[in-house]
């Protein structure tokens, strides 16, 4: 029997949205391919323990990453897709445009240290905007707080803004967020992205900073500069593409 591996962050659960996302997919391809996945709990487990979800589901909890070959001698990965038709739709730009505006959507952590560099900002015309249940503690006057917003009303600050923002803390295992589905979304829309440097982002559109505040300055300027209209965004893909994909490769 065939089999098809979706892997999750650390952070994923049972009953977590990532997990449930992928269920959903799971549950639409033949019933003759076992679908498991894979858990990493922290970079140094190595006991692998198998649970069975529901027919042909299957979890491998305290997966470790390193001996992922050593388990599976034949894996391709396949990163999120999108839903490019509501992407590709017309919005109202939502910002004043005599501002740089940075975003930010989701529920991580943020980085601390960018935190504090946003509260340490005086003159400067940067504007950051935050979208997801994140807690408005370090509110400041170039700061904006929207709380949870229905995905499709997300979209028109994805392609207006000048800046995505991806400032997750510091955590073990942060590097498997190099293509999560924030950075897929802020590469369709071409925008430059600014990162911490452990995260350990790639591409033209990625601008990393370390631990002071003349190196995120120096990453927005950077970012400022990117010519997004040369980006080639075509490697995001759609997930109706994403499943052929998928299929093709059981």
């Amino acid at each position: 029997m065939k089999a098809i591996c979706f892997r999750l962050d650390y952070k994923s659960s049972i009953g977590g949205g990532h997990l449930n996302r992928c269920l959903n997919i799971a549950n639409s391809l033949n019933k003759n391919i076992n679908i498991f996945f894979l858990i990493q709990v922290d970079k140094k487990s190595e006991i692998i323990v198998k649970k069975k979800l529901k027919k042909n589901l299957f979890l491998l909890d305290k997966f470790n990453i390193n001996n992922e070959y050593n388990i599976f001698t034949k894996i391709k990965t396949h990163y999120h897709g999108i839903n490019r038709s509501l992407f590709d739709k017309k919005y109202q730009n939502p910002f004043n445009n005599s501002y740089v505006n940075l975003i930010f959507v989701g529920v991580g952590v943020l980085d601390e240290f960018f935190i504090s560099f946003i509260k340490s900002l005086k003159k400067e015309n940067y504007f950051f905007h935050f979208i997801g249940p994140i807690s408005n503690s370090f509110s400041s006057k170039n700061t904006i707080f929207y709380g949870e917003l229905k995905f499709e009303e997300t979209l028109a600050f994805l392609k207006f803004a000048d800046i995505g923002i991806q400032i997750r803390n510091f955590t073990e295992g942060i590097e498997v967020l190099e293509k999560s589905l924030k950075i897929i979304q802020y590469s369709y829309c071409k925008l430059p992205i600014i990162s911490p440097k452990y995260l350990g982002l790639k591409g033209p559109n990625n601008f990393s900073y370390n631990n002071n505040y003349k190196s995120i300055k120096s990453a927005i300027k950077k970012s400022l500069s990117f010519n997004r209209s040369n980006y080639d965004n075509t490697w995001v893909k759609d997930w109706d593409t994403v499943l052929d994909n998928i299929l093709d490769d059981a």
